[in-house]
């Protein structure tokens, strides 16, 4: 039948003809809703006509108030509306449910808004914004998930990120004390939550819990608040209990060692006083004594001194507080007589200590002086002298006044440098000559004959080389003495030696 309609007009809200060409009109006239009556002018109806619905597109286009659409087909069903100002209701499965003013799908994004404006989305951290007509995600990266959470939109890239710790801080632990004396000191964590959220805060030692602590707080220790902690030494762990920006729990930890550190006492101290002839006679730096020097060397020992810690606690001195054993130690307080030509040694001298009950066990320490070893030496002396040829008064022979003779030489001769033995100290000095304006002298140069001979003597004020105004060098006892060829009147004579 339908092959030969050539032509449907709607002439009424409730009429639809279909007009044949051939055999006449047929009338569709609307009944009750569920029903469609048609009749064929001048024809009869078949009783093999089927009606299917083949529409996928419905296009909305009425002026009354409210409009209902109802889809029972589960294919897919596109609506098209230019309406502005009606209600549009779309009852299927599995279809969105929006209403508004305005309800348009395009590419698969909702816009919403009003008179068919868009949306401004801010897409900074700032307060610029911009339109969007159309939202892309494209995710080719392993660390960026897309999530849709009860409506809402989540875009994660990246992994949030992790608290960390900057140290464990810990103020007024003092390190020098015996394990059993207490003390007063404060902890304080110092982390950076980076964006997470603090929980909670936990401080231990080892594997015993000591106690919570705030945000930002720090935790005292003494013998009030954490007796246990107050004194000894400790590692201490701190646990920080926090929340990232994503939800998830997270811990860090950190901890800190604190150990204790009593310092010794001092070693004390051995005093010297020289008590000699000449009173110079001695290079103390040096630990030299000059040949000849007669006397006495007495000494006296001073404590050595215990570095306390801040609550005064510290060693305190044993009984005897000093050794002292004649056989193999010196007293801390002795004299011993110096002769002419004997070494002088005085012996280590020890200092007891013990820390008493301020320890567990108790503990001892011993200091000690050093050692002193004095040497016997001869040093350079010069002077000037009336009389020529080896002088038998400068010799060590019998019954002659020896060159050791310190006072004599320093009396009637000129000076000694004490304590000026070596090469190169000899060098170092200059050697002043002032012989006797009233008569001629000689000069003289007198030093220890295990050094070498003099290479050059120089004149400091004309730079000649006087060596050659002086004989050979000859030996006497243990001395090596230079004396000039001819003698010299009263004119100052400044000079130096070297060597080599």
């Amino acid at each position: 039948m339908a092959r030969n309609i050539t032509e449907i007009v709607e002439q009424s809200d409730v009429q639809l003809d279909i007009i044949e060409s051939d055999s006449g009109e047929i009338e569709v006239i609307v009944p009750e809703a569920n029903s469609i009556e048609i009749s064929f002018s001048g024809s009869s109806v078949t009783s093999d006509l089927d009606i299917i619905t083949q529409t996928n597109i419905l296009t909305v286009d009425t002026g009354i108030e409210s409009t209902a659409i109802e889809i029972a087909s589960n294919n897919s069903t596109t609506v098209e509306t230019t309406l502005q100002k009606n209600i549009i209701e779309i009852t299927e499965e599995q279809v969105l449910y929006q209403t508004g003013s305005i309800f348009n799908t395009i590419n698969n994004t909702i816009i919403s808004g009003s008179s068919g404006s868009s949306i401004l989305f801010q897409t900074q951290s700032d307060i610029s914004n911009t339109l969007l007509s159309n939202l892309i995600i494209k995710d080719y990266s392993n660390d960026v998930a897309v999530n849709v959470n009860n409506g809402q939109l989540e875009l994660i890239f990246g992994s949030p990120s992790v608290p960390f710790f900057n140290d464990i801080k810990i103020i007024g632990f003092d390190t020098n004390r015996f394990n059993l004396v207490n003390d007063e000191y404060l902890i304080t964590p110092s982390y950076n939550l980076n964006g997470s959220t603090f929980i909670s805060g936990s401080l231990s030692s080892s594997l015993v819990g000591i106690t919570n602590f705030l945000d930002g707080a720090s935790i005292l220790i003494n013998s009030e608040t954490h007796p246990s902690y107050a004194s000894g030494s400790y590692n201490f762990i701190v646990n920080i209990l926090t929340q990232l920006v994503d939800g998830t729990l997270f811990t860090i930890s950190s901890n800190k060692q604190v150990d204790l550190n009593k310092l010794n006492p001092t070693d004390p101290i051995l005093n010297v006083v020289y008590n000699l002839t000449p009173t110079n006679a001695y290079n103390d730096a040096q630990n030299e004594i000059e040949f000849g020097a007669e006397g006495s060397l007495s000494w006296s020992t001073t404590s050595g001194t215990t570095i306390s810690s801040n609550n005064g606690l510290g060693w305190i001195n044993s009984n005897p507080e000093f050794s002292h054993d004649t056989l193999t130690l010196d007293a801390p307080n002795g004299t011993k007589t110096i002769n002419s030509t004997l070494s002088i040694t005085i012996q280590p001298i020890e200092q007891y200590w013990n820390s008493g009950i301020e320890n567990n066990p108790k503990l001892y320490y011993t200091g000690s002086t050093n050692e002193r070893n004095w040497t016997r030496v001869r040093s350079l002396r010069y002077g000037t002298w009336n009389e020529a040829g080896p002088i038998p008064a400068f010799s060590n022979e019998p019954g002659e006044i020896p060159l050791s003779n310190l006072s004599y030489w320093e009396s009637n001769i000129g000076t000694i440098e004490y304590g000026i033995n070596t090469q190169s100290e000899i060098e170092s000095v200059t050697l002043n000559f002032s012989p006797d304006p009233t008569k001629d002298e000689y000069l003289y140069i007198v030093y220890d004959k295990s050094l070498n001979d003099i290479n050059t003597l120089i004149n400091q004020t004309s730079l000649f080389n006087e060596i050659t105004a002086f004989n050979s060098p000859y030996i006497a006892g243990d001395y090596k003495v230079y004396r000039t060829t001819h003698p010299k009147n009263g004119t100052n004579y400044q000079h130096k030696i070297t060597f080599a």
